[in-house]
Order: C-alpha cells, then structure tokens, then sequence
C-alpha cells in the first residue's frame, strides 16, 4: 500500500509542448545532425538553397569598406543592413515567387511601394538579428571557408578569397542605377530604380552570362579546386558535392529526375542508407556508390541512421503529449505506457507483423532476430526489406498522425 501511495507524489507531465512547425527541436536531437553535416559539407549552409549568398555577403563587407563610410559598429550596421534589404528586394522583384531570408518583412515594404512609388531599404530582414541572415546563419560559415576575418569587432573579407568573390560580385552589378547613384547612401530607393537593379542583384541570377566569374570563384571555393592543400574536411565536401552530383546524374540517366517533394529521400536517404534510386510510380533500382566516394558515403549512412533514429525518439515523444492532452492533472508513466500500447497500436503491429506479437523480443524474431545482429545480417535485412517497404510504412504513419 506504501508504494501505491508513493505513486499519487511522482512529478507529471501536466503542460503540453508544442512540437509542430517553427524550426523546434524539443529533444536537441538535431545538434548530432549539425555536426556531422557541419564536417562533411563545412562551410556550406544547408538551410538554404542560393550560392550567391556566399559572393553577396562578401561584397557587402568589402563594399562598405570601400566606400569608408562605417566609422562605428551602429554604422557598419546600418550601412549592411540597407544592402541586405535592397538584395532581398530585388529577389523578390525579380521573381515573386522567391523566397530569400526576410521574405516576410519585404511583402509589407513592396505593397506600400506601389503607393508610394518609393521603397524603404532601411530594415532589418531578420527582426530577431542587426545582421540578418549574415549574422544569423552565414557568418560562421564564411569564416570556415577562408572568405572572412575578424577585425576590430567588424568581419572583412580576405584578401586571396573573399576579395575576388566581392569584386565578382561588383562586376555583376556595376551597371545598375544602385550603384550608379549610390543608392546605399539613401534610406528609400526609387521602385523603377529597384525594378531596373533587381535582375542583377537576384540571389537567383547566378547563372546568368554576367554572373560567369562569380559562378567560376564559387565552384573552385566548394569543390577545393584552387590548387592548395586541402584538409579532411574539404576533401569531404568535394566529395559530398560530387556525390549529390553522381546521384542526380544517375536519376537523370534513368528518366526520373529529382523532385523537390521526394528531394531528401532521392538524394540522401534511397541512395546512401538503402542502396537505392527512388524513381517515379513507386518504383527502385539498385544505386552503386563510386569508389573514390565510398569513404564520404559511410558518413552519409551514420547521418541517415541518426535522422531515422531521431524520427522515431521525437515521434514517441508526438505520441506521449498526445495521451498527456487530454490530461490536464497529468499521467502516471505506467498508465501513458498502457495508453500507447493499447489496440490501436497492437493493430498497426498486426498489420505490419502479420500477426500477434506481444513483446519487443517477439516482434524482432518476426525479422529472424533471436539475438545480437551481425553487421552482415543487418545488411541483407536491409536489402530484403527494401526502400519500397519503408516508404509504404513511412506514408501510412504519416496519414495516421
């Protein structure tokens, strides 16, 4: 009766969390995801998509110090700032389709522009950072790349790297009213000024003719193409580069290319984890991995164990909020393990299993695991089961939740 007692004192979980939308890692899972990306692509960002951000950047560092008007950090700010917005309005103007970091705050400044026929440049694109998407995500990675020092509390550009990625950059948009009529110096800039700038200034017009030398600097900057010697790192980013290549090129190759709704199991997860090319009408087919890649591949198989692991950790933790919401003066932990396992969940097992399974250890043997797998068991397991089966069970859950 004592222990019984005891029970009713035990800390509850008695306030939801909120786990969907929003970037949230309740768990902190991701922080493992982060550095293993970090050492196989360093330097490159993975939460967005635009290279010219790398040659943007650099210029405005260098920019505002040619133009010497940043005589304190408030100045170096708001001199950065004014650039950032113009480049993000202009992205935006260019193709209204686009989304650049601070899309948010540039559809409110582009809707009064059409009244007022001018737009104010001077605000930050990121409300949460003076240095928006600079400071927010890029800094860092600029650093690791060779393209940034740190001086006096201000970020420069080097003079072997950053440099000629900036005067790239300045090539690519000499011609344009805004710097013409330097209108970096002005708190709002003309709309027509930013209509007749915006194609070159878009993050998305590095490939067009006149982005050709900036184009040229990036790529020898990300595949370490520029003769010196390189560390285990960049070598790992070449060859992470070059295997996105191979595999994009393979799906090319078999008429599927890739799609942006299947983008992360075609090129990271079929590929590196089950061996596969994930195709089109639910088909697969077999995916060899170069040899000279073979090493960067087995990184990519540890970041796909861990993103497969880590689903199934937040998805338990999605589960156990679910029976705590209805619960306002919270759950024992027994009577939420009841909750989980209840019929429902012994149906979807059913489903899955073919029949009654009633402990982990019986569920394993449905598999043919009666005790420690080998590393070559695990292998042909993953090879019967197969991408096709995965991706049934991965679809139905998701219907399910």
């Amino acid at each position: 009766m004592a222990t019984i007692g005891a029970v009713a004192f035990l800390p509850r979980w008695t306030k939801r969390v909120r786990t969907d939308g929003g970037g949230r890692d309740p768990l902190g899972l991701s922080r493992v995801t982060e550095s293993i990306t970090d050492h196989l692509l360093q330097g490159i960002i993975t939460t967005t998509d635009r290279a010219r951000y790398y040659s943007f950047y650099c210029w405005s560092l260098w920019h505002i110090q040619q133009t010497g008007q940043s005589r304190k950090f408030a100045d170096f700010i708001r001199e950065f700032r004014r650039r950032e917005a113009f480049m993000a309005l202009s992205t935006i103007v260019a193709n209204i389709e686009a989304s650049p970091v601070g899309v948010r705050m540039v559809g409110p400044k582009l809707k009064a522009a059409t009244q007022a026929g001018v737009v104010d440049c001077d605000f930050k694109v990121l409300p949460s950072n003076d240095l928006g998407g600079y400071g927010q995500y890029y800094a860092g990675s600029l650093l690791q790349l060779g393209l940034t020092r740190h001086a006096d509390g201000i970020d420069l550009t080097t003079s072997d790297l950053g440099d000629p990625l900036a005067l790239a950059f300045d090539k690519a948009v000499e011609g344009t009213p805004y710097l013409k009529k330097k209108r970096w110096q002005d708190r709002e800039v003309d709309l027509k000024e930013i209509k007749q700038s915006a194609s070159n200034f878009s993050l998305d017009s590095l490939s067009e003719p006149f982005a050709s030398t900036e184009r040229d600097l990036l790529r020898k900057l990300f595949f370490s193409l520029d003769g010196t010697t390189r560390s285990e790192r960049s070598t790992l980013r070449r060859h992470s580069l070059g295997l996105i290549l191979h595999i994009i090129g393979e799906y090319e190759r078999n008429g599927a290319p890739v799609t942006n709704s299947e983008l992360e199991w075609q090129v990271v997860h079929a590929p590196h984890y089950f061996r596969q090319l994930w195709l089109a009408d639910r088909k697969a087919i077999a995916y060899e991995v170069p040899a000279a890649f073979r090493v960067c591949d087995s990184f990519w198989q540890q970041f796909c164990l861990h993103q497969f692991v880590a689903h199934a950790i937040e998805t338990l933790l999605y589960a156990v909020l679910e029976v705590l919401s209805t619960e306002p003066s919270g759950v024992p932990v027994d009577q939420i393990c009841s909750r989980l396992i209840a019929e429902e969940f012994r149906s979807e097992i059913r489903d899955i299993a073919g029949k009654n399974r009633d402990s982990p250890r019986m569920l394993l043997a449905t598999l043919g695991i009666q005790s420690k797998p080998s590393a070559s068991f695990c292998r042909g397991k993953q090879a019967e089961v197969g991408l096709l089966h995965v991706k049934k069970i991965y679809r139905r859950f998701q219907v399910c939740r």
